[in-house]
């Protein structure tokens, strides 16, 4: 698998979740705030951003398109 993960969002989820950094997945619907789709091209995506495996790389703060998946729900600024 790539090192980035290309994802397509709407634009107006975009606008919600612009400053979110550290993202929880969750297999139910009704917890999250954001829905992702992984797409096989970068054309087809509305949004582009790259997964980190060091959480210190995805800063709130700086908003890089620099995504870290947490593994404990209170630890996300946003669920996914």
């Amino acid at each position: 698998m790539r090192v980035s993960i290309i994802i397509a969002l709407l634009s107006i989820i975009y606008v919600q979740t612009a400053s979110a950094q550290k993202v929880y997945s969750t297999d139910r619907q009704y917890q999250a705030d954001v829905k992702v789709f992984v797409v096989d091209h970068e054309y087809q995506a509305d949004l582009i951003v790259y997964k980190t495996d060091k959480d210190y790389r995805a800063k709130k703060s700086e908003n890089k398109g620099i995504w870290f998946f947490t593994t404990k729900e209170y630890q996300a600024d946003k669920k996914g």
